[in-house]
C-alpha cells in the first residue's frame, strides 16, 4: 500500500508499505479521507514532544474510512461499515484509565501519533476504539467529528446557557468548529477573533456575528456591550492568545483552552488576575471518547453541520500540495484534507 511515512523529524516520503495485518480484536480499513491538523504538521517537522511520538511513523488522526477486514472475536463492526476510531490506544489498567481520563493514559499510545494512521491506503486499529459511521452524513464530514470531540468537551466544560455571548480566539478549522457549535446554545452574540482577516468570511458563515482582526482588547469587551464576554474559547494557541482570553473574558466568566502551548512560552499577566476576575478556567487536552461519540452523534442526527467547513479536498498523493496550502495562508482556510476524492 502507499503511506506517507515519516521516518524521522523533516525526513518523509510517500512509500510502499506491506498492507497491515489484521489480529484477534482487530479491523483493517480502508482509508477514505484524512483531515490534516497542526500536530500532524508539528510531526513532519518534530515539534511534538518525544513521549507522544514515536518514529518512523504514519502520521494522521482525523480519519474516516471502510472495514475491509475483520479479525477473530470482532462483534461491533463488520466487512463494509463506515468506521472511524478513537485514537486514544489507552491501557485501561493505569490509575488515570481507571479514573476515565484516557486522554492522560501513562502508556501514551495513539493512532497517527505511535501507531501508523490515517496517511495511509489502510489503516490497521483495535474493533474496540471504532465507531460506526451513520449514512447520514458523508465519510468526509466524519472527519470533522474528530476535532469537533475537542470543541463539544470545551464548550460542556463552560455548561453554555441560551443567550450566552461567546467569544472565539483563532478562526481556523478548530475556531469555526467551535463558533459553528456554540450556535447549538442559541447564543445572543459570538465575536470571531483571528489576527489574520481573510479568515472573516469563514468565521461568519460559521456563525460569528462580528469579527476583528486587531489584538486591541478594549475594542473587543466593548464589542461584548458589557464588562467581557461570558465563555471565551481560546482556540490559537500561544501566549497572546491567552492573555487575550483573560483580559476579555467578564469577571465570573468562563475561559476554555484548546490551544497548544511550547513549554518555554510564559505569560506576562498580573498574576491576581485569576482570582481578582474570579474566573474559571479549563484547559483541554483533546478529547475522550464519551466527547468522540457525542461528537458523532451530533454530525448523525444534522443537529451539528460542519461540511462546508472543509474548503479543500485534495488526492492522497497531493499530500505536499496541502501543506503547501496551509503553510502559505494566502487565501481563507477551513479544513483540509486529503483522500479518495472520486
Amino acid at each position: 500500500m502507499k503511506a506517507l511515512l515519516v521516518f524521522q523529524p523533516n525526513k518523509f516520503a510517500w512509500v510502499d508499505m506491506p498492507r497491515p495485518v489484521c489480529g484477534p480484536g482487530q479491523v483493517v480499513i480502508r482509508t477514505a479521507y484524512c483531515g490534516i491538523c497542526g500536530t500532524d504538521i508539528d510531526i513532519l517537522r518534530g515539534k511534538v514532544p518525544a513521549l507522544f511520538v514515536r518514529y518512523p511513523v504514519v502520521p494522521g488522526h482525523e480519519w474516516t474510512g471502510t472495514v475491509v477486514e475483520v479479525g477473530p472475536g470482532v462483534t461491533n463492526c463488520a466487512i463494509n461499515s463506515r468506521v472511524m476510531a478513537v485514537g486514544y490506544l489507552n491501557c485501561g489498567v493505569c490509575a488515570h484509565c481507571r479514573a476515565g481520563e484516557v486522554n492522560h493514559c501513562e502508556v501514551h499510545e495513539q493512532i497517527g501519533f505511535t501507531h501508523n494512521g490515517g496517511f495511509a491506503e489502510f489503516v490497521v486499529a483495535p474493533a474496540r476504539c471504532c465507531l460506526v459511521i451513520a449514512d447520514t452524513i458523508g465519510l468526509d464530514e466524519a472527519v470533522m467529528a474528530e476535532p469537533a470531540a475537542t470543541v463539544v468537551r470545551a464548550i460542556d466544560r463552560t455548561s453554555p446557557k441560551a443567550g450566552l455571548k461567546a467569544a472565539v480566539i483563532g478562526c481556523g478549522p478548530i475556531g469555526q468548529t467551535a463558533i459553528r457549535a456554540l450556535g447549538l446554545y442559541e447564543p445572543s452574540a459570538i465575536l470571531g477573533i483571528d489576527l489574520s482577516p481573510m479568515q472573516e468570511s469563514l468565521a461568519k458563515r460559521a456563525g460569528a456575528t462580528s469579527f476583528v482582526s486587531t489584538s486591541d482588547t478594549a475594542e473587543m469587551v466593548s464589542m461584548s456591550g458589557a464588562d467581557g464576554w461570558d465563555v471565551v474559547i481560546e482556540c490559537a494557541g500561544g501566549p497572546q492568545a491567552l492573555e487575550t482570553a483573560l483580559t476579555i473574558v467578564r469577571p465570573a466568566g468562563h475561559v476554555a483552552i484548546i490551544g497548544a502551548s511550547s513549554d518555554d512560552q510564559v505569560l506576562s499577566l498580573p498574576a491576581n488576575i485569576f482570582y481578582k476576575k474570579d474566573l474559571r478556567i479549563d484547559g483541554i487536552l483533546s478529547y475522550t471518547p464519551e466527547s468522540f461519540r457525542h461528537a458523532l452523534d451530533l454530525l448523525a442526527s444534522g443537529r451539528l453541520r460542519l461540511k462546508d467547513l472543509i474548503t479543500h479536498r485534495l488526492p492522497f498523493e497531493q499530500f505536499a500540495i496541502a501543506v503547501e496550502l496551509l503553510a502559505a495562508r494566502a487565501e481563507p482556510l477551513g479544513k483540509v484534507m486529503v483522500g479518495h476524492c472520486d
